[in-house]
């Protein structure tokens, strides 16, 4: 997988393309599961307030969910206004 170039990487989806999706799912999954121990791992060591520009998984009040869900909202209303706003001249 890693020293594999494009069209290895696109033979081996065309043969087994569920098998090449979930290994590429996994490695991401793993990476995120990695990245967020180090970003842990941070906190604890460095003092508070360094890393005020990432969110704080411990944090009680912290949803991502609902976050995400305000977020695309807002940009879909965004869009939408913007679009309709753009079709008005022509």
């Amino acid at each position: 997988m890693f020293e594999a170039t494009l069209k290895d990487r696109e033979h081996s989806f065309r043969v087994a393309p569920g098998t090449s999706m979930f290994i590429h799912w996994l490695v991401g999954m793993v990476y995120i599961f990695y990245f967020a121990s180090f970003i842990l791992l941070l906190r604890e060591v460095l003092r508070p307030g360094v890393l005020w520009f990432l969110r704080n998984l411990n944090d009680p009040d912290f949803n991502p969910i609902q976050e995400v869900r305000q977020l695309l909202c807002g940009n879909g209303i965004v869009l939408y206004t913007v679009s309709k706003k753009d079709l008005q001249h022509y």
